[in-house]
């Protein structure tokens, strides 16, 4: 294979795999606003109905429990959104290591394909033929990649939804006013902690490995 055709075949594995995760970040981001529409709605018509409800504590169900869901899912589609953005720098950074004059005509070259494979959920392990893991990869840094809307939005979600049950802690219930519990507010807020610690047990955790 001559270095002209190796070179078109790296960079169109790359455009694949480009046009793949914005696919994938495409499809997150549309089912994730459509839920979030749809808690913030429900939200809207409990607030608006409060007093139509049984009982107080049937309001805080409905109401917490749709500022968890949406508090989850938008983690959720974060954390997925991470190893996306790890996926696409490390695919560039997998190509230009493959496009470099120093490895473009090895014997492994004939078939870059594999360089280009997600080994695992980490893109960057390709293997001892590949290059090494940068630590300038973090896809969130600098910051200003943070306004990104597959990054910014899912984070502005997660605000409101912890937001939102202090918002109605008080209502008016058959002539009597009913409070939300505040910690019972913060289950939200909570959940979304717990998720975060378990993200970063895991980095921490592969940084060791690493080390």
């Amino acid at each position: 294979m001559e270095r002209r055709d190796r070179q078109m075949q790296i960079m169109t594995l790359m455009g694949n795999r480009i046009d793949q995760e914005h696919a994938l970040i495409n499809s997150r981001m549309t089912w994730l606003m459509t839920l979030n529409g749809f808690l913030l709605a429900i939200y809207g018509v409990a607030v608006t109905n409060s007093d139509k409800f049984a009982s107080g504590k049937a309001f805080g169900i409905v109401v917490i429990g749709s500022s968890a869901v949406g508090a989850i899912c938008n983690a959720s589609a974060i954390y997925s959104h991470y190893w996306a953005s790890r996926a696409l720098k490390e695919t560039e950074q997998t190509a230009r290591w493959a496009l470099d004059d120093k490895h473009i005509d090895e014997d492994d070259m004939k078939d870059p394909a594999y360089l280009f494979r997600l080994f695992g959920r980490d893109p960057g392990a390709v293997g001892s033929g590949g290059p090494a893991k940068s630590k300038a990869t973090h896809p969130f840094w600098p910051l200003h990649k943070l306004m990104h809307p597959w990054n910014l939005l899912p984070i502005v979600f997660d605000v409101a939804f912890v937001l939102l049950p202090f918002v109605e802690l008080e209502i008016k219930l058959k002539g009597s006013s009913y409070r939300v519990p505040p910690l019972m507010a913060a289950l939200p807020l909570l959940l979304l902690l717990l998720t975060f610690v378990s993200f970063l047990h895991e980095r921490l955790m592969e940084r060791r490995r690493a080390g």
